[in-house]
C-alpha cells in the first residue's frame, strides 16, 4: 500500500536516519541553493514541510514544500522531490495540494529538471517562466 506523510518538525530526528540518503540526492541537484544540513533546519524550524512516500515498509521518496507569501497571494512552493519510481508516487501531489488549500495557498509552484515537466503536466501543472543561473 503506498502512503504519504507529512512529518512534523518535532518527529525529525527520529526520520532523518533514512532520509538523509535522499536528501543528499536532492543537495546535489539543488545547484548549490541548500545542504543536507540546511534543510534538516529549515524542516526542524518550521519553514519546510517533509512529505514521505512509502510503499509498505519502504521509502520509496520525499517531497519538500514551503509556503511562499507575496502581497496578494499564499502559495504552496515545491521545493525537491527525490526517490525512487515517481511516476508511481507523483500522484500524491493532489494531496500535498489539498494540505496548501488547507493552509490558504491558492497556487502551488515547482521549480523542477526537465524530466519532471512532462510528468507534471498531467497533474494540470505547465511552463509559466524559465529559471536561468549563471556564476557572477
Amino acid at each position: 500500500m503506498k502512503t504519504l506523510t507529512l512529518v512534523r518538525r518535532d518527529d525529525i530526528e527520529e526520520v532523518q536516519w533514512f532520509i538523509i540518503p535522499k536528501l543528499i540526492s536532492a543537495c546535489r541537484r539543488s545547484d548549490g541553493k541548500w545542504l543536507v544540513d540546511d534543510a534538516l533546519r529549515f524542516i526542524s524550524d518550521g519553514a519546510w514541510f517533509l512529505w514521505i512516500a512509502r510503499e509498505g515498509d519502504e521509502v520509496t521518496g520525499l517531497c519538500i514544500t514551503e509556503i511562499n507569501e507575496y502581497p496578494h497571494a499564499r502559495f504552496l512552493r515545491f521545493i525537491c522531490a527525490t526517490g525512487i519510481h515517481a511516476k508511481d508516487w507523483a500522484g500524491f501531489v493532489k494531496q500535498i495540494e489539498a494540505w496548501g488549500r488547507s493552509m490558504g495557498c491558492s497556487r502551488s509552484q515547482i521549480e523542477c529538471r526537465h524530466g519532471w515537466e512532462k510528468l507534471m503536466s498531467s497533474f494540470g501543472y505547465k511552463k509559466t517562466h524559465v529559471i536561468l543561473y549563471r556564476n557572477i
